[in-house]
């Protein structure tokens, strides 16, 4: 193994150089990051969906959220066709979502929620806020970039209070927090999930989602907010 890391480290660095030259060449093309302990992954999925319908997208494949994995995509996916590219972005250790952002050049952050589990991968909860709970991909958006955040979690309301940027927050209820999207009259059932959308510009959209489990509102109502920035309606997104 220790004869081989030398030679592991020059290819991995090498990619990583090649994506970052590569995607530089893209300049209109607006680029997604989505981090957090948990929900990442189908918080992705769902933006994908919606934004495919009014967008040419691009999004990072299953669980390929690593250094490699993203810059493994942006060389074998990218095209000059490509707007939008949704970025799913994993780290193991603190500084490792910074690196992501020097690759990729997110506009827009998403911090879909920050807990302890990974806490014995990162040592510390001061690491796993710097990583997954958003701090780096705030810092690493430009001035007019836009964070958006889930209010129905305490770390990411501190990162919310916390950007001197253009932000925006969603939570389940409207009531516990000043939302700019919550739910309401949720209904669960065994193979959907009913919901009205309200914003505080009193819009308001019924939805019918065929998944399953509560916990998706989140994830959802975090992808419908990124889905309206971008100028989608309500009623293309639902």
């Amino acid at each position: 193994v220790l004869l081989f890391q030398p030679l592991f480290v020059l290819g991995r660095n090498n990619i990583i150089k090649k994506a970052t030259e590569k995607i530089k060449k893209f300049d209109k093309l607006i680029v997604i990051g989505i981090t957090g302990s948990y929900g990442k992954t189908s918080t992705k999925e769902f933006l994908t969906t919606m934004l495919a319908e009014k967008f040419n997208v691009l999004s990072t494949k299953e669980h390929r959220n690593s250094e490699v994995g993203i810059s493994k995509t942006i060389l074998e996916e990218l095209n000059k066709d490509h707007q939008i590219f949704i970025v799913e972005m994993g780290a193991y250790k603190k500084g490792g979502i910074t690196l992501l952002c020097d690759i990729v050049r997110p506009m827009i952050g998403l911090v879909t929620g920050v807990n302890e589990q990974h806490m014995a991968t990162f040592g510390s909860m001061e690491n796993i806020l710097s990583a997954e709970g958003g701090q780096e991909l705030l810092e690493s958006l430009p001035k007019n970039g836009l964070i958006i955040v889930n209010g129905d979690n305490k770390y990411c309301v501190d990162l919310y209070k916390k950007a001197n940027i253009h932000k925006r927050i969603y939570s389940e209820r409207g009531d516990k927090i000043d939302s700019d999207i919550w739910a309401e009259e949720v209904s669960v059932s065994k193979g959907s999930l009913d919901f009205v959308a309200m914003t505080k510009k009193a819009d308001a959209e019924y939805f019918k989602v065929n998944v399953l489990g509560k916990q998706n509102i989140q994830n959802l109502l975090g992808a419908i907010l990124v889905a309206k920035e971008l100028g989608m309606s309500f009623s293309e997104i639902s």
